[in-house]
């Protein structure tokens, strides 16, 4: 049976359902809920106080408390809970009625009123009797700001003096009452800041929650390869908030894109009241420092964000302080051991990147959402994209987003590595022989290709005298021997082999299998090295029609379009009109590959700029290019903090880091 779960108001679903899905937090819930009883049972006063953005999780940890309060019966002890938004809380006598209410509603009494001429102490000592009243209150800074430094100096002469109060406050970020020392209450509370959750935390939580839907489709694919691939994405996009999670986890398990992106729209719709809200609540320059993250995507130093606002440097600093310990920005760093040039330079970038949605929204105006765009191309990769267009209609929500996606980014960070290679051809493993097929394959990186060529030769004779000729082991060891044969400049021996080996491949394996792929793909590069282009494109648009993985055509073109080539008008053509993109990640391979030299990396960058011209569907993977090149040269962070962060994501990746 699936089960509703709240996502705006956790403190509204059972006590069981509140400790399933508390992840992460478990030794701060038994800390407070010690230090609470302990504060109720003897004279020792302790006053906790939780910090994090909105959607962090403080509701639920404080529901969590409560619940285990009651459980746990302890005596004289009188619950009070004054929710978010403390409406009409507007002077402290105001804050006493609501506490009054709440102890009432809590035990199932009748509210006590104030009585004329009693004091606050007097009061607030009758609603607590023989016991210790523990006052629950959420956005306690919002409470402080109501009753005024007056009516926190009489909070803290009760607390003080009577010894019968007891508070577990919440709060998006510190503020003045606890922070400052002239403030009533400084130094009264203990400081919970909590954090985000991590990729296995979350893992953790959505496994949770798919048990408690009865959601068996989310729990099976959260665990495999693709699961943890697409929580990877929600990472970046949301960070580690537990409600932005549970909000995407209808997305997680979707396989079909016609409905996820309705989904995702839906998703994106529930969040705007949230990022619109917690915009109202920005102060002074703040929103137009938030505004301008959004606008620029990568990270930008104090000196951008004051120039592009208008503020003196030193204000920019504070109001980004500000912004941080809300949760809106953070400092971007890079986690990489890398020379970070000028140290003196702080960068900052969006804590969420969903923020972004503040203006795509605004500025889509029909169009595909940028942001969505920007998920979709890492969620799938283009493969995955390119079949469930081929599988859409012309006219639907979901084919629009499909070909904004496939024509600005493409490949997953892990599938353009394998395809970076310098080799023009690629080898096929045999799995028996793993260490003559690692020495050969040595050999042939290295260059020593005589020694590479005798090993496959004792592999191809051995293997064929082990197997028979038409085994898929002897058809490899034949295959990587024809790699060796072109690498050292032999054209038409290469071919023939090649060209038996395809078609037995084909004949054993079928059409589509990875060898036979392969062995096509490696037969291309041949043909082109040969200058029999009609013949390489027609093995292209086979290769193309046979499988939707991009890394076979990714390969051919990085090995036949390198700047060290020849460039090749029709290949050109062909890849412009047939893989765009592709023809994009061969560009940011090739660059890639020769990072250790700038020069090099360099004029390949430019050559390829040249070929490609102002295509679309390469623009991403030759920005990221250039960020390659330029920090190839220096060294410098800047050039890879400029980077949207999932572009630099693909940077580093591609940079070893």
């Amino acid at each position: 049976m699936s089960r509703f779960l709240s996502l705006y108001t956790p403190s509204t679903q059972s006590h069981d359902v509140l400790e399933k899905l508390l992840v992460g937090r478990t030794e701060t819930v038994e800390r407070v809920v010690k230090d609470i009883v302990e504060s109720v049972t003897t004279n020792a006063k302790y006053h906790h106080l939780l910090v994090g953005p909105r959607g962090i999780g403080k509701t639920h940890l404080v529901s969590v408390v409560y619940h285990r309060l009651r459980r746990l019966e302890v005596a004289e002890c009188r619950t009070a809970w004054i929710r978010e938004d403390p409406w009409g809380m507007r002077n402290f006598d105001r804050f006493l009625r609501s506490v009054a209410r709440a102890v009432a509603f809590d035990a199932g009494e009748p509210e006590l009123l104030r009585g004329s001429g009693e004091t606050a102490s007097a009061f607030l000592c009758r609603l607590a009797g023989t016991g210790t009243i523990v006052l629950i209150a959420e956005n306690l800074d919002s409470i402080f700001l109501r009753i005024a430094d007056d009516g926190q100096r009489q909070l803290r002469a009760f607390i003080q003096n009577e010894g019968k109060l007891v508070i577990l406050g919440t709060t998006p970020t510190l503020f003045d009452g606890v922070t400052k020392q002239n403030s009533a209450l400084y130094g009264s509370f203990l400081i919970n800041k909590l954090d985000e959750l991590t990729l296995a935390e979350a893992q953790d939580l959505l496994d949770r929650v798919a048990s408690l839907r009865g959601d068996h489709e989310l729990a099976k694919v959260i665990w495999t390869d693709q699961g943890r691939k697409r929580l990877a994405v929600i990472k970046h996009l949301a960070g580690g908030h537990p409600r932005l999670w549970m909000l995407f986890a209808d997305c997680l398990s979707v396989g079909a894109l016609d409905d996820l992106v309705p989904l995702f729209l839906k998703a994106l719709d529930e969040l705007t009241p949230y990022y619109q809200d917690r915009m109202r609540n920005l102060e002074g320059y703040q929103e137009e420092i938030v505004a301008y993250l959004c606008e620029e995507r990568g990270a930008r130093t104090v000196g951008d964000i004051a120039s592009a606002c208008g503020i003196a440097p030193n204000a920019a600093s504070t109001q980004l302080a500000k912004l941080a310990d809300k949760g809106f920005i953070r400092k971007a760093e890079l986690e990489a051991d890398v020379h970070t040039g000028d140290r003196r330079s702080t960068y900052f970038e969006l804590r969420e990147p969903l923020m972004r949605l503040c203006l795509d929204v605004k500025e889509a105006r029909g169009r595909p959402i940028q942001l969505i765009v920007d998920f979709l191309q890492a969620w799938f990769d283009v493969g995955e994209l390119a079949a469930h267009l081929k599988l859409g209609g012309t006219d639907n929500l979901g084919r629009q987003y499909l070909l904004a996606a496939l024509g600005d980014t493409g490949r997953s960070v892990s599938e353009t590595r394998e395809g970076a290679s310098s080799s023009t051809h690629e080898l096929i493993a045999i799995p028996s022989e793993p260490a003559r097929s690692a020495a050969a394959k040595t050999g042939l990186e290295c260059g020593r290709l005589a020694e590479a060529r005798q090993i496959y030769e004792s592999l191809v004779s051995d293997l064929t005298e082990r197997n028979g000729d038409s085994h898929v082991e002897t058809l490899a060891a034949r295959h990587n021997l024809a790699v060796v044969w072109s690498a050292a400049g032999e054209l038409d021996r290469p071919l023939r082999e090649l060209t038996d080996i395809t078609a037995a491949y084909k004949r054993i394996l079928g059409n589509e299998h990875p060898d036979t792929l392969t062995a096509r793909a490696n037969l291309a590069s041949s043909y082109g090295s040969a200058g029999r282009i009609l013949e390489m494109l027609d093995l292209l648009d086979n290769i193309s029609q046979s499988t939707n993985d991009s890394r076979y055509l990714i390969h051919v073109l990085s090995g036949s379009l390198g700047p060290a080539k020849a460039w090749q008008p029709e290949l050109v053509t062909w890849a412009k009109s047939n893989a765009p993109v592709e023809l994009g990640w061969a560009a940011l391979a090739t660059v890639a590959s020769k990072q250790g030299d700038p020069r090099a990396a360099a004029a390949a960058a430019e050559s390829w700029r040249s070929v490609i011209g102002e295509l679309a569907e390469a623009e991403v993977p030759l920005r990221i290019a250039a960020a390659i090149v330029e920090w190839s040269q220096d060294h410098d962070r800047k050039h890879l903090l400029a980077l949207p962060s999932e572009e630099r994501a693909v940077a580093i990746q591609l940079l070893g880091l």
